[in-house]
């Protein structure tokens, strides 16, 4: 981003008025992760572009109210989903969010997906112990998983890949 003086002609002559505006780089997402969250809302999800700008991106879930986000880097930037119905939704940022709904032609127009879904009840974990050195199979029982879907385990601080099978 940078700052450019502002300066009107007329008849070939000059006048500033010291007024300044800031232009930057219009705001892309190329990624969302995780790409599904609570119907609640409340997941928080990390998204990959350009052009975010610290205290100037915001993000908007479908038709949601638009939320501050949390800005890594230019090319990073964290974002709660807010509550939703199930479904897919389009997920686009603006870059120069001064606390108002932007407009259709400031958002980014990427649309990548989140999708909303049901939430997931842990109803079992078997076994209950577990060897401290590994190589135990775990198996957890959940209502509301989707067969077949990507997700993950967190057993303590450790976060591990899992598949949902029937």
């Amino acid at each position: 981003m940078r700052v450019v003086e502002v300066a009107m002609s007329k008849g070939g002559e000059v006048s500033r008025s010291g007024a300044q505006v800031e232009v930057g780089t219009v705001a892309s997402v190329s990624s969302v992760w995780p790409a599904s969250g609570s119907l609640v809302g409340g997941t928080v999800v990390t998204l990959g572009g350009a052009g975010f700008m610290a205290g100037r991106t915001a993000c908007k879930f479908g038709s949601a109210a638009v939320g501050v986000a949390t800005v890594l880097s230019s090319s990073e930037a964290v974002c709660v989903a807010p509550a939703g119905s199930r479904g897919s939704v389009a997920v686009e940022v603006v870059s120069n969010y001064e606390g108002q709904v932007p407009s259709a032609p400031e958002l980014s127009g990427d649309e990548k997906q989140f999708t909303y879904a049901s939430e997931v009840l842990l109803v079992s974990v078997t076994p209950s112990v577990a060897y401290v050195e590994g190589g135990n199979v775990v198996s957890v029982l959940a209502n509301g998983a989707q067969t077949g879907a990507r997700s993950w385990c967190q057993l303590g601080s450790v976060v591990l890949a899992s598949t949902v099978s029937a």
